[in-house]
């Protein structure tokens, strides 16, 4: 009976830790630019929208997401994204046909871009060489190290 008492102590108390953990990573807080050519009802975004939720993002709390109208003026929407960067946007998502990824790039050089792409191939495209030239290689040599192991 004892040595059951231990061990769910000893689980509750991981639990605990663990919790206390995804806590303390979800506090940050999270500012997003999110350029979308789909409507934010959209089935992908309210389920990315819903796992920031899980993770512990909450809108008004440690979350702000600012949607833009992809379909709007190209030249307004890059202005408008660059003025929200400079207000400490942490992350830009490019969601949609390749002229989201497009102005998002033209609006920033310096933060990190989550591409969803819709109808187009970014590694193809050269996208991830010249935002990342390395990683490619590192991609490659992981799934060849991967594919060796079996």
């Amino acid at each position: 009976m004892k040595r059951r008492e231990v061990l769910l102590g000893l689980a509750t108390a991981a639990f605990g830790k663990v919790s206390a953990i995804r806590a303390q990573a979800a506090a940050k807080s999270l500012h997003m630019a999110a350029v979308l050519m789909t409507p934010p009802t959209a089935s992908y975004w309210v389920a990315f929208m819903k796992r920031l939720r899980e993770l512990g993002y909450r809108e008004g709390e440690n979350l702000l997401v600012e949607v833009f109208d992809g379909n709007q003026e190209a030249d307004h929407l890059v202005e408008n994204l660059k003025e929200r960067i400079n207000k400490g946007v942490n992350v830009v998502i490019a969601s949609g046909p390749e002229i989201t990824l497009k102005l998002a790039i033209a609006a920033t050089s310096t933060l990190p871009i989550v591409m969803v792409a819709f109808d187009y191939d970014p590694p193809a495209l050269g996208y991830i060489r010249g935002l990342w030239p390395d990683l490619e290689e590192t991609l490659l040599a992981s799934l060849c190290s991967r594919s060796n192991k079996r």
